[in-house]
């Protein structure tokens, strides 16, 4: 039976990096922000019931949805931001569901930020937790999206309280890359995934 991994934390924390380590050790994964994009796509079911929703409004000119547009309406109004959360959370469920049930690895490793909110760790045998000081969070952000100010600052301000998270491991992401693929590496033989002693992969 395949044992299932559930990575969550905010934005800038790096659990998408925990993802691509355990990636590279041969664990299947699923990214569920990368699934949404997939599902957003021009005509796909959860296009058309977004459309339907929210108006022609959060439209690019390509006729795409304008992620950025669609994210200024649900950023601060919970009742919109559940509105889009009930459209897409089931749909990505199902996909995640779907491909773990194709794969033949022991291992299957889920990214998702609304890991806990959507029922997703329902799923996992265990949930992982990725934290991380907060100038650290924001330089990371930084580097990665196009970004204002302003729209960090907003981000971080709005982002969970992590610490109602129960979870069967936390890694504090605030040092190196080195330092987080050690502590990943320890939980993969922890869970069997690497051998005790992987001096290869560690070179």
């Amino acid at each position: 039976m395949t044992k299932i991994i559930g990575i969550t934390g905010n934005s800038g924390s790096g659990k998408t990096t925990v993802l691509g380590i355990l990636e590279e050790l041969g664990v299947a994964t699923a990214n569920a922000d990368s699934i949404v994009h997939s599902l957003m796509e021009l005509g796909k079911p959860v296009y058309i019931d977004i459309l339907a929703a929210f108006g022609k409004d959060i439209l690019a000119e390509n006729g795409q949805i304008d992620r950025k547009k669609l994210g200024a309406l649900v950023f601060n109004d919970i009742t919109q931001r559940s509105l889009l959360e009930n459209i897409v959370h089931p749909h990505v469920i199902r996909t995640i569901l779907t491909e773990i049930k194709a794969t033949e690895r022991p291992f299957f490793a889920i990214d998702a930020v609304l890991l806990v909110e959507s029922n997703l760790h329902t799923y996992c045998d265990e949930v992982w937790l990725i934290k991380a000081r907060r100038e650290c969070v924001i330089r990371r952000i930084t580097a990665r999206d196009a970004l204002t100010e302003k729209e960090i600052s907003d981000r971080l301000r709005n982002q969970r309280d992590t610490s109602k998270i129960e979870s069967e491991v936390t890694i504090d992401n605030s040092e190196s890359l080195e330092c987080l693929r050690e502590c990943v590496l320890s939980e993969a033989r922890r869970l069997g995934i690497l051998p005790q002693n992987p001096a290869h992969l560690e070179d």
